[in-house]
């Protein structure tokens, strides 16, 4: 279930995410993690959404490998599909987002997108 407090975030929850989605733009910010710990992290920006989505080690590991680029700047333009998947986290399972390339290393020219089911 979605915590409560994702509906007043400034970044994107599981209950907003888009299903497919084209990278706008990404920056560098300093976030503030459980605990109170400040963390610097990638946020994802979309071309659908005004809100961002900060990335994790396995998502930046995935635009890696869908775009053949470890720079961010070279994830712009790239249509991705967003799929939440349930993983084992110290032994509790926990709904996480992974990406999927849609024609994987070339970027959208348009912005068309067609239904595509997962």
């Amino acid at each position: 279930m979605t915590h409560w407090k994702s509906f007043y975030s400034d970044y994107l929850g599981l209950h907003e995410y888009p299903d497919q989605a084209i990278i706008k733009s990404f920056s560098v910010q300093e976030l503030t993690i459980q605990g109170g710990i400040k963390k610097k992290c990638i946020v994802l920006f979309f071309m659908q959404n005004k809100k961002g989505l900060p990335l994790n080690a396995t998502q930046c590991g995935d635009l890696q490998r869908i775009t053949k680029s470890a720079d961010p700047e070279n994830w712009k333009g790239i249509e991705i599909l967003i799929k939440p998947i349930v993983m084992k986290f110290f032994n509790k399972n926990k709904e996480v987002l992974r990406f999927k390339g849609i024609n994987e290393g070339s970027k959208v020219k348009e912005e068309v997108i067609e239904e595509i089911e997962f």
